[in-house]
């Protein structure tokens, strides 16, 4: 019983990875720097417990743990992630013209938005 609570589990975060690999995609963002790989794993993290919204810093320090790096690292990376694509128009269409682009608000963002792409399936 265990195993198949696991093996659905493991099933639905590999759906949402490759869900935020294709938003990334589509937005330009390059999927060879290590900022697109922790904005899966901050996404991972925050469908596991969503306080992180409210505590970033936490969520920095997780990341670097979970990526044997430091916190300032996993938030340099995810800054400049979202810095090489916040001019382009899809990026810009799918944040909804926000312009706050703070890592705290586009992670917010990106994850209300799969939150609610999850609860219509």
């Amino acid at each position: 019983m265990e195993s198949g609570k696991r093996s659905m589990r493991y099933r639905k975060e590999r759906q949402m990875r490759k869900r935020v690999m294709e938003i990334l995609i589509r937005t330009g963002m390059k999927a060879n720097i290590l900022g697109f790989k922790y904005i899966q794993d901050a996404m991972e993290l925050l469908f596991e417990d969503d306080e992180y919204l409210f505590k970033t810093t936490a969520l920095y320090e997780a990341l670097g743990k979970r990526n044997k790096t430091s916190y300032a690292c996993a938030e340099r990376n995810i800054r400049s992630a979202f810095n090489s694509v916040c001019y382009k128009k899809e990026f810009q269409e799918f944040f909804e013209q926000t312009d706050d682009y703070t890592n705290g608000n586009l992670l917010a963002i990106l994850y209300w938005k799969l939150k609610g792409e999850s609860l219509q399936c």
